[in-house]
C-alpha cells in the first residue's frame, strides 16, 4: 500500500492539502513585513503602528 492510498493521494493524512493554513501563514508573514501594518509594529514590541512610523521605517527601525 502506498503512503497516499488512504486519502486518495490528496495532501496529508487528514485529507487536507494545507492550502488554507499556508495562506494564513503567508498572510501573517506579509503583514509582519509591511511597515504600514499594525502587525509589523506589534511583532517588534510596539502596541500599534506609531504616529512617526514613516520616519522610523525609513531609518530601518
Amino acid at each position: 500500500m502506498s503512503k497516499n492510498s488512504t486519502n486518495g493521494g490528496k495532501g496529508n493524512a487528514s485529507g487536507s492539502n494545507g492550502s488554507s493554513r499556508d495562506r494564513a501563514r503567508d498572510h501573517n508573514r506579509e503583514q509582519q513585513l509591511n511597515h504600514n501594518n499594525d502587525k509589523y509594529w506589534q511583532s517588534r514590541g510596539e502596541e500599534s503602528r506609531p504616529t512617526d512610523w514613516q520616519d522610523r521605517a525609513r531609518k530601518g527601525d
